[in-house]
């Protein structure tokens, strides 16, 4: 799952030096929080968001408890619950 987000931010954010796409990892006691920048590509197509529905759709299979994501204060955040 870790995986995957990494690779979705890579795959939907520009970045460079001057430009670098800042990745968050961290946890709250339910959650396993993955933030990054928001830097758009200007040459991507629009995201058909397959990869945030498995993420979600494997979750779904291991607890009644729900991935969420969304944008805010120009970042892209995923909570992924932690499983015990």
């Amino acid at each position: 799952t870790l995986q995957m987000l990494i690779e979705n931010a890579v795959k939907h954010n520009r970045m460079s030096i001057q430009e670098p796409l800042l990745i968050k990892i961290y946890c709250n006691e339910k959650c396993l929080i993955v933030e990054n920048t928001l830097q758009a590509r200007e040459d991507t197509a629009p995201s058909t968001g397959v990869g945030l529905q498995n993420i979600i759709s494997r979750y779904s299979f291991l607890t009644a408890l729900k991935v969420e994501y969304g944008e805010h204060q120009n970042c892209f955040i995923v909570h992924i619950p932690l499983l015990k």
